[in-house]
């Protein structure tokens, strides 16, 4: 992963968990139950993608992580990012016509990739949930509760894929919060 001129070396108890990490200190070790390589969008009722400028910029330059959303967003699968997160939908071409919001210094991203820049607490477009920043999180939480209670009332079809291997086979997915919801980081 790293050249060996950089002298970079990775821990064992990062092939079953990830560190964490709060403002930027570490925050201690998460063991996750996935990963990437392993998850099929059918299987989750929704996705939720971090906040924060580190995970999403991970997050964004793995091909599999765009692939993975691109078939819940098929499926019709609830999908929301929140402050920084909406970079990943934009990567992954996912807000091209679409309605959304995020940090403010990404509003440029988010348009260039087609999406209408609004700035209010939480947009929904579709199955499409973004938000702006933790001061929003309460009502970013409502709005993704309100859409699964939506979605679950409502007859959905499920595409079943299969996804490629990710290339770095670094990337998973964390604990499940709940059953049907994951919560996609770097490891």
């Amino acid at each position: 992963m790293f050249p060996p001129r950089l002298g970079v070396q990775i821990p064992a108890l990062r092939e079953t968990h990830i560190l964490t990490v709060h403002y930027i200190e570490t925050a201690g070790w998460v063991a996750f139950d996935k990963k990437l390589d392993d998850v099929d969008a059918a299987a989750y009722e929704a996705f939720i993608i971090p906040g924060g400028s580190w995970n999403p910029e991970a997050l964004r330059t793995e091909p599999q992580v765009a692939l993975l959303l691109k078939n819940a967003v098929a499926a019709g699968k609830v999908v929301a990012a929140i402050c920084h997160g909406p970079w990943v939908l934009s990567d992954a071409a996912l807000l091209k016509g679409k309605r959304a919001t995020a940090w403010w210094p990404i509003r440029r991203d988010l348009e260039n990739a087609g999406a209408t820049f609004i700035d209010e607490p939480v947009v929904v477009d579709g199955n499409i949930i973004t938000s702006r920043a933790p001061i929003d999180l309460a009502a970013f939480v409502h709005a993704v509760g309100e859409r699964l209670a939506e979605t679950r009332r409502s007859p959905r079809t499920h595409i079943r894929t299969t996804n490629a291997p990710c290339p770095l086979g670094r990337s998973s997915i964390v604990r499940q919060p709940a059953p049907g919801l994951a919560s996609c980081h770097m490891r």
